[in-house]
């Protein structure tokens, strides 16, 4: 069968609900990410952006394939002369960037953006050896962040809230650092264990970045109840911006759970980002 190619955790970075809905993929969602430090890393290294052009080719070969994320043609895995012939990308490039985004290093910076299941496809004829499965789980033990928790919080119930809270960051994308997570315990150390824990529990079910109690006078502003009222806002020119992006009236559209560009069908909004998002002037960014 030989060596498939995948695009480690695919569905999560590169699919919206249109694209899941969708039977065949003409395009497919890139994270704007400039703040990632994963990706800064990989930019400022040497073949840097040879390397990140490679892996969008690569993003956009997987969108089509049977199990999404994968680079297969049916159950047969595609090789890196396969991919050029279908991209004029050449082989050798796609090839040098798969390796270098497979390859563990001790930092983590971009390790894991892309992985090799040896003899199957996974999710056409197998969900790949266990190895690659304890090598996923290793690496999501390793991203933990390692801090000391505080005496007064020392307890299973909130190292079960904070390892929430961790998690919570890392699926939005905003990865704790040390600093961040040392200043936060200490915060929480003042609250006393029952607020912390109500507080992490609150602003997770917020979608917030950071941890605010219920009804505190430093939380963020909720710019917008729902997804109609910021398309309200738009189109009375309000809003001028959201999330970086350039709007107007007639430039959008909505459902109850998303905002999305006319003319592209880009998502600009959900509603769970939104309730993390604040105004200034009249530009909608994140809190």
């Amino acid at each position: 069968m030989g060596d498939c190619w995948r695009i480690v955790d695919y569905e999560q970075h590169f699919t919206v609900s249109q694209s899941r809905r969708a039977q065949h993929m003409q395009w497919i969602a890139v994270p704007v990410s400039f703040d990632n430090l994963a990706l800064r890393a990989l930019l400022a290294s040497k073949n840097g952006i040879e390397v990140f052009g490679a892996f969008i080719v690569m993003a956009e070969l997987a969108a089509n394939s049977p199990a999404r994320g994968t680079l297969c043609r049916g159950s047969i895995p595609m090789t890196f002369a396969d991919m050029e012939s279908l991209t004029s990308a050449p082989a050798a490039k796609l090839e040098r960037a798969a390796n270098v985004l497979s390859a563990q290093r001790e930092d983590e910076r971009y390790s894991y953006w892309m992985a090799c299941d040896s003899e199957q496809a996974p999710g056409v004829l197998g969900t790949g050896p266990e190895t690659d499965k304890s090598r996923e789980e290793e690496k999501r033990v390793e991203k933990k962040v390692r801090v000391e928790i505080p005496d007064g919080l020392d307890t299973e119930d909130f190292r079960a809230a904070w390892a929430e809270w961790e998690q919570h960051r890392r699926e939005i994308r905003k990865a704790l650092t040390p600093t961040a997570a040392g200043r936060l315990l200490k915060k929480l150390a003042d609250m006393g264990q029952a607020r912390a824990i109500a507080a992490i529990q609150h602003s997770i079910t917020q979608g917030w970045h950071g941890i605010y109690e219920p009804n505190a006078k430093d939380k963020p502003p909720d710019a917008f109840k729902t997804i109609q009222d910021l398309r309200a806002a738009i189109t009375d020119g309000k809003v001028t911006h959201v999330l970086g992006r350039a709007v107007g009236e007639g430039s959008t559209r909505y459902n109850t759970d998303e905002l999305t560009d006319t003319a592209t069908g880009d998502v600009l909004v959900t509603l769970r980002q939104l309730k993390g998002c604040r105004m200034q002037g009249r530009k909608l960014v994140t809190a």
